[in-house]
């Protein structure tokens, strides 16, 4: 009897062992491609309208994945929600990208910001993070 014992609390002991050394979900890094066609990208922070963002689609991820009610970007990756979306071969490498498209005003964007960030999840649930250096321009005093 007290053999059987011993095993069911090994057994306890060894599940336990196994739950903690699996690992939290990693964030997975996106490339993504702010103003498109823009070289340096640059933002002016006091202008209006919509700033087009890119999320590319690349050998290890498939930007169709992407939650789009999840996805909000800015200095900290929080500011500004998604306004429009679609898909489009945004690169031109013959896969589908996903087109998202901001709110300028709503992106939190100052004149000291040098990297825009963009944050969400995958329709699995999956946390992206992808993040571009951008060249602020506000006017002179």
């Amino acid at each position: 009897m007290e053999k059987s014992t011993s095993a069911a609390f090994f057994s306890i002991v060894l599940a336990a062992t196994v739950l903690s050394v699996v690992p939290a979900a990693q964030t997975l890094r996106v490339t993504i491609d702010i103003k498109p066609g823009d070289s340096p990208t640059t933002i002016e922070p006091e202008r209006q309208g919509v700033i087009p963002v890119a999320i590319l689609t690349t050998p290890t991820f498939d930007a169709a994945l992407v939650d789009i009610s999840t996805v909000a970007i800015g200095p900290t990756g929080t500011e500004a929600e998604v306004f429009r979306a679609m898909f489009d071969d945004v690169d031109r490498d013959g896969d589908t990208d996903r087109l998202l498209l901001f709110r300028q005003q709503e992106m939190g964007i100052s004149c000291t910001d040098k990297v825009i960030v963009l944050k969400g999840k995958t329709t699995d649930g999956r946390t992206i993070e992808g993040s571009e250096t951008v060249v602020v321009e506000c006017p002179t005093k």
